[in-house]
């Protein structure tokens, strides 16, 4: 069997980790909603770093600038992962993730240089 490109890798790697933190974070794993949700958002960062990167800039800068184009997408999928969240947990729960969903874009920024040198 063929090995999947790298691009398709990261992106079974990063839907996997975030239905880890869902499922340590939430008493059921995700719904359907916050999988199709995950997967609109990085579709949405990956497409943002193959059309805004460089390949020279700061990684971190460009990072920041995809996860800004794909606001819309984050929000949906902040909502559908805490659907069930009291307004604490909820509130926790958006802040522990954010240097996560800041290392997932910095994380697709540098996968996205690499597939292009290949």
């Amino acid at each position: 069997m063929p090995k999947p490109p790298a691009h398709m890798t990261l992106r079974a790697t990063l839907v996997a980790a975030g239905m880890v933190r869902s499922a340590t974070a939430q008493a059921q794993p995700p719904g359907l909603e916050a999988i199709k949700a995950s997967n609109a958002y990085i579709d949405c960062l990956m497409k943002a770093a193959h059309r805004l990167d460089d390949g020279h800039s700061d990684a971190a800068g460009v990072g920041k600038s995809i996860q800004g184009a794909c606001l819309a997408q984050q929000h949906r999928w902040e909502n559908a992962q805490t659907v069930n969240f009291s307004a604490d947990r909820k509130r926790s729960f958006l802040e522990e993730i954010k240097a996560h969903t800041a290392m997932v874009a910095v994380t697709i920024v540098l996968e996205e240089r690499r597939f292009k040198r290949n």
